[in-house]
């Protein structure tokens, strides 16, 4: 329930938010910008944003397969969508919530596709950092933000590699008798057992290269947009742009970014002369059509999940 709040309250802070922005900015020159965009160039756009969730889809399939799981691919890939309906909860927790669909409908341990889901999370936010160097080359006081991350992602590696410091710390809430509690505490050694597993250079080093690939598709499309609202950068720094602003909105862990994600592309794009509306205007498309866009087929995906229970659920 709490996960659906976030969601409410970002819908509704991200639209006050744009409302204030095209008030007090130069609104004319912004709805004159997002006219030269149009509805063609926006669904251009969202098609690399499909693009980018496919080529997720498949990660997903690859790295549960290599637990032994399978399932039918469409119902699967409407469970996996489905979790983008609550992206915009902090860090993209939320998404998680495909596990609970993947377990009703096809009876996949929980603990496999957490595993999957912390796998994916490292995965992409090295591919971010890889599209990111340029920026963090060209703009200096990024440079913290790039090796901070890095040292988040080594430890993430580190932890779940070598997972008795965490095993201890968890046997001291074994006191608690909740059984929510006991249920998690049970199912954290497996996870950590399978997420070693999905963490080995191997599967680490494919993962990364297909969200380079899914990530690069996002990028190139909002260089497509920079370059249509006037942009004269190069297409390689408009994509590190892109991808730099994915790792700051994930280090403030806010509501899927919310905020820093925007201010970082909005300034970044204002440094390489791009004017104000036209700033504005790239991130604003751009959100709708990768965040936003997400969030409604995620939600649309969980409607038909839940109206459309299978014989597994009601069992």
């Amino acid at each position: 329930m709490n996960n659906y709040r976030y969601l409410a309250y970002s819908v509704v802070l991200t639209l006050l938010g744009f409302a204030i922005w095209i008030i007090f900015g130069d609104h004319e020159k912004i709805f004159k910008s997002i006219q030269q965009i149009g509805w063609h160039g926006f669904l251009f756009i969202c098609l690399f944003s499909i693009i980018n969730y496919c080529l997720r889809y498949l990660r997903w399939i690859f790295l549960l397969r290599q637990l032994g799981d399978r399932f039918p691919f469409i119902d699967g890939l409407v469970c996996y969508i489905s979790g983008f309906a609550l992206t915009t909860t902090p860090g993209k927790v939320g998404e998680a919530i495909r596990s609970v669909y993947f377990n009703r409908r096809h009876r996949l341990n929980n603990a496999h596709t957490l595993a999957a889901f912390l796998s994916e999370r490292v995965t992409d936010a090295l591919a971010s950092l890889l599209i990111a160097t340029i920026a963090i080359y060209t703009f200096e006081n990024l440079r913290w933000l790039g090796a901070g991350f890095t040292l988040l992602l080594v430890a993430v590696v580190l932890l779940v590699n070598k997972p008795d410091l965490l095993l201890r710390m968890c046997n001291l809430f074994r006191g608690i008798k909740i059984r929510l509690v006991q249920k998690i505490l049970d199912l954290i050694p497996v996870f950590l057992l399978r997420a070693s597993d999905l963490l080995s250079l191997r599967i680490i080093s494919f993962g990364t290269m297909i969200a380079l690939l899914s990530w690069s598709a996002e990028a190139f499309a909002f260089a497509w947009l920079s370059h249509r609202l006037g942009g004269e950068a190069s297409t390689l720094l408009y994509m590190s742009i892109f991808a730099i602003a994915m790792v700051a909105g994930a280090a403030t862990f806010l509501p899927g970014g919310l905020g820093g994600t925007e201010t970082v592309m909005y300034l970044l794009l204002k440094l390489t002369g791009m004017g104000g509306a036209e700033a504005f205007t790239a991130f604003f498309l751009c959100r709708l059509a990768t965040l936003w866009f997400a969030v409604v087929l995620g939600l649309v995906s969980l409607l038909w999940l839940e109206n459309n229970p299978t014989k597994l659920q009601l069992e």
